[in-house]
């Protein structure tokens, strides 16, 4: 009756009213494909569908904001297929109360949807044939997975159902949130009803998800060691010194057992026991490991996060020991400096400073959010200065206890920190040439001083 009535519309931006209740196979297939120009789509009554018939109905209208109601209970094969596909402006997606489904009635349905950032619950327990293969492929906008109640699954029902959701992150060891397949699902008879599930998302385990089995949003955290710096990520990523510059020895190791002198070839992380790659680093008889100029280079493609001291970096033993290994001038200057994929620092315990230990140290970690606590009491010359100097995603920083700041201190330290909206308690009172200068500069968001 209405098959690709106004396919093809680019001009069309508002579309009829439309009443039908009694719906035939095929009717309105096609019907809106590529009216780009479409803002609002008609309300959809019917309660019971037909074979296809609203099949592609909208597919490729980038300008559908919000979707229909669809109230339909009674399906039949591929009623809704590909209804939505390429709906590129859809943020959000209609209720489904269906529970009885039907072969491929939702495949494809929101295949394509870039922007819809949350999924309809799907509360059927039986499933058929296709049912819900491909139907949120290419939405990279998704961070979460809807729960999937079902306990008989059916041929390919989940088929490529989240393929190529990159920005959802799923991992086999983790911390909550969780997600998985219910551990009374029955999969007899039921040919590749999870294959390619979760090929192409963004977390570590991106294969076919096992009934009963328990996946994680959040990744196991690096275990905080006395005696080396742990670095982890979900993806592979390298640390490259730029310089040789430390007097005694730098190592790696990708299991904290074997290690290996660290040189300007760099390291790769390795995949381990904990579903992330990971790399430990340590060193022994230095009192520099940076410089004034040149610091290290991190080739990531996901969210790095650091833990540990950052003094096991100059003597491991002596941390372990309890004690503080001693700092020379520009001790970690520049360190991470443009470590943009840099999302958790390390800690900094050192009370006794150096001239320019931290200077310029996070500076362009864009993605830090956190600044370690600073607990020394009498600032060293330039030790803080540029410290933190364009971290655009800097919000939450410590206080600042030193009562006694030598030149440049803290100059520049938080300059250009725009997401910066509280500043850190001052406490100091002992004051030497601009060792505040420039401080704050560029703080857009910053609405009290200290």
């Amino acid at each position: 009756a209405c098959n690709s009535m106004f396919k093809g519309c680019t001009s069309l931006a508002t579309a009829p009213a439309f009443a039908a209740t009694n719906l035939a196979n095929y009717c309105c297939q096609y019907m809106f494909e590529g009216c780009t120009s479409l803002t609002n789509a008609p309300a959809l009554a019917a309660g019971t569908l037909a074979t296809s018939c609203y099949a592609s109905m909208f597919k490729d209208c980038t300008s559908l904001a919000e979707a229909p109601e669809l109230p339909a209970t009674n399906l039949a094969s591929y009623c809704c297929y590909a209804m939505f596909a390429g709906c590129t402006g859809l943020t959000n997606a209609p209720t489904l109360p269906a529970t009885t489904l039907a072969g491929q009635c939702y495949h494809k349905m929101f295949s394509g949807c870039t922007g819809l950032t949350e999924t309809p619950a799907l509360a059927a327990t039986t499933l058929a044939s296709h049912c819900y293969a491909n139907m949120f492929e290419g939405c990279t906008a998704l961070t979460r997975l809807p729960e999937l109640p079902a306990t008989t699954l059916a041929t390919a029902c989940y088929n490529a159902m989240f393929n190529g959701c990159t920005g959802v992150t799923l991992h086999e060891t983790g911390t909550a949130p969780i997600w998985g397949i219910p551990a009374d699902a029955q999969d007899e008879g039921a040919i590749a009803w999870n294959q390619n599930m979760l090929l192409g998302t963004g977390g570590t385990f991106t294969g076919d998800p096992a009934i009963g089995a328990t996946y994680y949003y959040t990744p196991s955290t690096p275990p905080v060691s006395t005696a080396y710096l742990t670095f982890a990520s979900t993806n592979a990523f390298k640390i490259t010194p730029q310089v040789q510059y430390w007097e005694g020895v730098v190592e790696y190791s990708t299991d904290a057992a074997e290690w290996h002198e660290l040189t300007t070839t760099g390291a790769d992380a390795a995949l381990g026991g904990f579903g992330d790659y990971r790399l430990h680093i340590r060193g022994t008889n230095n009192t520099c490991v940076g410089s004034s100029m040149f610091g290290w280079n991190l080739n990531a493609t996901a969210p790095v996060v650091c833990s540990g001291n950052i003094e096991t970096l100059l003597d491991y033993p002596t941390v372990e020991g309890g004690a503080h290994p001693a700092m020379g001038a520009d001790c970690f200057g520049n360190l991470f400096r443009n470590w943009t994929w840099l999302v958790n620092a390390p800690a900094l315990p050192a009370v006794t400073l150096a001239e320019g230990c931290y200077r310029g140290m996070f500076s362009g970690c864009t993605r830090l959010e956190s600044a370690p606590a600073l607990p020394a009491a009498t600032l060293a010359k330039e030790c803080y200065r540029d410290m933190f100097n364009g971290c655009t995603g800097l919000t939450d920083v410590p206080g600042l206890p030193a009562g006694t700041l030598a030149d440049y201190a803290c100059n520049s330290m938080f300059k250009g920190c725009t997401s910066l909206a509280t500043a850190p308690a001052f406490a100091a009172t002992n004051l030497a040439n601009y060792c505040c200068q420039y401080m704050f500069e560029g703080c857009t968001s910053l609405t009290n001083a200290p």
